[in-house]
């Protein structure tokens, strides 16, 4: 098992829906793990569990693991989060652009890097 397949599968394995996401892409992908699609799953639940007040608990910690994870992680998982989550955040002034504010400071980092390289407009 590669480091990225352990990654997603450490990340299911700790929290159910994610897990339920794992569960539903293996079955589609005829029990294939590709990382970066099971991740951008990760992401879009991340964004809609940000507008359900019932998930947000759920979506802190699971940013917070992404944030300590982030730090010292392998270039190959940094990679993933920076590609999968943080390019692909939702704006500021759209409704689950408050995931932005849940972000810790490694990612928040990570993010503001990101911005400094793409120019004023990204």
């Amino acid at each position: 098992m590669s480091g990225l397949d352990a990654f997603v599968t450490t990340l299911a394995d700790q929290y159910p829906p994610l897990g339920a996401l794992r569960d539903e892409h293996l079955q589609q992908n005829f029990w294939e793990l590709l990382p970066y699609v099971l991740f951008g799953a990760f992401v879009h639940w991340l964004e809609a569990s940000v507008l359900d007040e019932s998930q947000l608990d759920v979506t802190r910690s699971i940013l917070a693991d992404l944030d300590w994870v982030f730090e010292s992680a392998p270039e190959d998982v940094r990679n993933l989060i920076s590609v999968q989550l943080l390019e692909n955040l939702p704006r500021a002034s759209e409704p689950a652009g408050y995931i932005r504010e849940l972000l810790g400071p490694n990612l928040r980092a990570e993010l503001q890097r990101y911005h400094l390289s793409r120019g004023p407009d990204s």
